[in-house]
């Protein structure tokens, strides 16, 4: 399929851009710890619909079990 496909081109970068958002929230986990830990919210709230619905239920996901 032609690169001209921006959503072709996204779709064969998925790796390298959840990479880069893992390692990017890992070398601010202490931070994100700190400011939920401090926060008086008892909750995280994820919002998305579509690819978004999914990439959201991911992160609840995560955030549940880095931060519990």
């Amino acid at each position: 399929m032609s690169e001209r496909y921006t959503t072709y081109s996204e779709l064969k970068d998925q790796y390298r851009a959840i990479d880069k958002t893992i390692k990017y929230l890992d070398e601010r986990m202490d931070d994100i710890k700190k400011f939920y830990e401090g926060s008086s919210s008892a909750r995280l709230i994820f919002l998305g619909c579509g690819s978004s619905y999914s990439i959201a239920k991911s992160g609840a996901l995560i955030a549940k079990s880095k931060l519990n």
